[in-house]
């Protein structure tokens, strides 16, 4: 479990922000319902695993990146920050994309789209944009904001492409996609994916068979005992059960 290393999944949109909408989904909620996987596949590795949001509620772009450099600030080791989105445009375009800051590399988006592709998905790009007002800043906000947090923004489909959305009808495509953006994290920190162990066969032990149980079945089958004692073998004995045996034994040696 790494302690040194902090995540935190910003779902995008929320609440009266929907994001795209196309085909019957919603892109606030979708985007919550992977987060919310995500979170459960990296709480296996990471001790601080947080959320911009956890439910469907509106949080300003603004505050939400604040919030984002607040923690990282706070904490002593590195942050990463994944956004969780999907994409939209013209009902042509399809694919996943993964956007970085023009101040950092591609290679964490790079990880993470290729293990996105391994679902099938077709590679759109991986890029970075600078804002054309200000020079030397980043484009999106959640790159410019999130002060030492290093974030990427990932597209893994369209929602308005039939072909991509016919992924999301897959079953259990959802937590496959949270598991390979998990992987793609993993992978570009160097850190091995825990591969689940093999059940071991318990085989099963045969009955163990008393040390006096053939005693006991000789000595009902001459007459002696008159019941069953298989059960109590273990049990102790009264002086006048052994006076008794002792007594009979003597009787039919006569």
């Amino acid at each position: 479990m790494r302690n040194d290393i902090q995540i935190i999944i910003d779902p995008g949109h929320g609440g009266t922000e929907t994001g795209a909408v196309a085909n019957g989904y919603k892109e606030k909620d979708l985007n919550l319902e992977i987060s919310l996987e995500l979170a459960r596949v990296l709480r296996g590795y990471f001790s601080g695993v947080l959320m911009t949001r956890t439910k469907d509620e509106y949080f300003d772009l603004s505050r939400r990146a604040a919030w984002v450099a607040k923690k990282a600030a706070e904490f002593s080791g590195k942050t990463i920050c994944p956004c969780v989105h999907l994409n939209a445009y013209n009902g042509q375009a399809r694919g996943a994309e993964v956007i970085y800051s023009i101040h950092s590399d591609a290679k964490l988006a790079t990880c993470i789209v290729e293990k996105i592709c391994s679902l099938g998905l077709p590679f759109r790009r991986v890029f970075s944009k600078e804002s054309s007002v200000n020079k030397g800043q980043d484009y999106y906000c959640m790159h410019r904001a999130t002060g030492s947090a290093q974030t990427v923004i990932i597209e893994s489909l369209f929602l308005d492409n039939a072909y991509d959305v016919a992924f999301l009808k897959q079953p259990e495509f959802i937590p496959k996609l949270a598991q390979k953006i998990g992987e793609g994290l993993l992978t570009y920190l160097q850190i091995p994916e825990e591969k689940p162990k093999p059940a071991t066969l318990q085989l099963q032990q045969p009955p163990k068979i008393h040390q006096f149980k053939k005693d006991n079945d000789e000595l009902m089958a001459a007459g002696i005992l008159k019941s069953d004692h298989t059960l109590t073998l273990d049990n102790q004995a009264t002086e006048g059960f052994v006076i008794a045996l002792v007594n009979r034994l003597r009787k039919d040696g006569k």
